[in-house]
């Protein structure tokens, strides 16, 4: 099927995951693409947590991750095909409610207010001075189809090399400034020079043998969050 589609045309994300969706609904021997227990039709949607945000942000700034955890949920989920993920982000911005352990949504926030104000110390700042940064960004997970708990590199690489043309195409459609890579996804983006890209630790890196600073915070009163963004704001 891909033979057929001119990723040229293509002018929007809408279009682009229509076209995306049809393919993984037609692929044959999925199960090489795709962790046990995930549906053929899986699809979770991404890109803009705010549209307009992001849109007239000075930097536009993408995460990169490697897939959502959707093995572990499907009971819960509904329409396979129409997953997506802004509610994690958007509830983070708009109440304050830190959905995961490695406090992933408040990391990407801490970073990209380091990429959008500074990197000096963030002790004193509110959560929607911290938050409201992290709505002026765009997020993708590189399998679409979603994963598990722990990702299987064998399955993600196959899907790498099946849906290059689709991960290229999102990220040229979002035009980032800046990439951010959180955890070792397996891909980078490899079409232009122009966007400045960050390899950063998984955000449920433990961080072993780091130096601690407890009686020096500067930006964050959680150690692990503090010592995340320190390494963060050194490879700025």
């Amino acid at each position: 099927m891909r033979n057929n589609i001119d990723f040229n045309k293509i002018s929007n994300l809408d279009e682009l995951f229509e076209k995306w969706k049809q393919e993984h609904s037609e692929e044959n021997d999925y199960q090489k693409t795709t962790v046990e227990k995930i549906e053929k039709n899986s699809f979770v949607a991404d890109g803009y947590i705010y549209e307009n945000q992001y849109r007239n942000s000075k930097t536009k700034i993408l995460f990169v991750l490697k897939e959502a955890n959707i093995a572990d949920y499907l009971n819960k989920q509904n329409n396979a095909d129409e997953r997506n993920q802004y509610g994690f982000y958007r509830s983070y911005i708009e109440e304050n409610n830190g959905l995961n352990n490695p406090k992933q949504q408040e990391k990407m926030a801490r970073m990209a207010y380091c990429i959008l104000n500074s990197s000096e110390s963030q002790m004193n700042l509110s959560h929607s001075q911290i938050a409201n940064s992290l709505g002026c960004c765009s997020f993708m997970n590189i399998n679409k189809r979603g994963g598990a708990n722990s990702t299987n590199n064998k399955v993600m690489n196959a899907y790498i090399e099946k849906y290059k043309c689709y991960i290229d195409k999102e990220i040229e459609l979002l035009n980032p400034d800046v990439i951010i890579y959180v955890g070792k996804t397996m891909y980078k983006y490899s079409k232009s020079d122009r966007p400045t890209q960050i390899q950063m630790w998984h955000t449920a890196y433990p961080m072993p043998k780091q130096e601690r600073f407890p009686d020096d915070l500067r930006y964050s009163s959680d150690q692990n969050v503090d010592l995340y963004i320190r390494h963060f704001a050194e490879l700025l």
